[in-house]
């Protein structure tokens, strides 16, 4: 399979309503974003299980259902336009000698980025899934609640 060799500054593994943020904020810094998620539309959580759901506690919005907030992110992110992928699966993140992180999929291919963030749904922590991923000793992860930084290596962020 011929390889993407494109390099780019963050790549954000998790397309729900914390990576399309993280995405959007990104691209407001100028940088080369990717998006990567498993299912076959953004938005996680609320796409696949609440979209009807109405939400309370978000900024701005007195109520606003959980379909039109990540109509909002994916508008709000694509204003900078990431490169996304839906459908694709990592299964291993592994730095090479130079610091590029090459994220490996279970599709075969492979995505090179200066930094990677893992957007996993919060149910995914929980559950420990998120430790299923395959990590260097050399890159170091943190689990952080409700508010994302973008770390010189991987970070694990729950929404």
């Amino acid at each position: 399979m011929v390889q993407n060799q494109e390099l780019f500054d963050i790549t954000i593994i998790g397309g729900g309503p914390t990576g399309l943020f993280t995405a959007f904020y990104a691209g407001m810094r100028q940088m080369k974003v990717k998006i990567i998620e498993s299912l076959p539309q953004l938005g996680g959580q609320l796409s696949t299980l609440y979209p009807e759901k109405e939400i309370f506690d978000v900024a701005g919005f007195p109520k606003i259902k959980a379909k039109d907030l990540v109509a909002n992110l994916i508008t709000q992110a694509n204003q900078f336009k990431p490169e996304i992928v839906l459908d694709e699966k990592i299964e291993a993140l592994v730095p090479d000698e130079n610091g590029v992180i090459e994220l490996k999929a279970a599709s075969g291919r492979t995505h090179r980025t200066k930094r990677s963030l893992l957007q996993q749904g919060s149910a995914l922590l929980r559950q420990g899934r998120c430790r299923s991923i395959k990590r260097s000793h050399r890159i170091r992860t943190f689990t952080i609640s409700f508010r994302t930084y973008l770390f010189l290596k991987t970070s694990v962020s729950s929404s």
